[in-house]
């Protein structure tokens, strides 16, 4: 009968530390959950506000549905993030050419010091009067470097091209 109840008291006291070290490691992981946020928080805190940047710009180039050379406008916001040695530039807006065609594009820079930039853009124009749509550019660039040597470098660009019936 005493053996019962070592047993049992062996088995209890078993349980109570498992749950005491469940506690400890429950408490342990709250804390490093807390610390990590907070550290991740911080550099956001010490950000500067976005910059809002209104901007134009124009050009002559190709149209691939029709041959002709037109005039492109685009005209949108350039939101640009900064936080130390990081930042953020999404430019978004409307484009319109002289010849009709109308739409919008989306463009983003992405820098990490002078390890990592990235670049992405999507420009796509249509036209209301033929169903016709200028693909002016759906691409991406990105490049990371460690200590100085390149180690990732591509770049894709589907060029500029028509989607529907193209001139003839």
């Amino acid at each position: 009968m005493k053996s019962i109840f070592i047993v049992l008291g062996s088995l209890i006291n078993c349980i109570y530390r498992r749950k005491a070290v469940q506690m400890k490691r429950t408490g342990f992981l709250a804390v490093l959950s807390i610390f990590t946020l907070t550290a991740l928080m911080a550099p956001i805190a010490w950000a500067k506000p976005p910059i809002n940047v209104p901007f134009v710009e124009v050009f002559d180039d190709f149209n691939p549905c029709t041959g002709e050379i037109i005039t492109y406008t685009f005209t949108g916001v350039a939101r640009i993030i900064e936080n130390q040695d990081n930042s953020i530039l999404v430019g978004r807006g409307t484009v319109e050419t002289s010849d009709g065609f109308s739409g919008s594009f989306n463009r983003q820079f992405v820098t990490n010091g002078d390890r990592v930039q990235h670049f992405r853009f999507h420009d796509m124009e249509a036209s209301n009067e033929t169903g016709q749509k200028i693909m002016f550019g759906v691409g991406m660039f990105h490049e990371t470097t460690v200590d100085g040597d390149i180690v990732v470098s591509f770049f894709q660009f589907s060029g500029l091209r028509c989607v529907g019936i193209p001139f003839v």
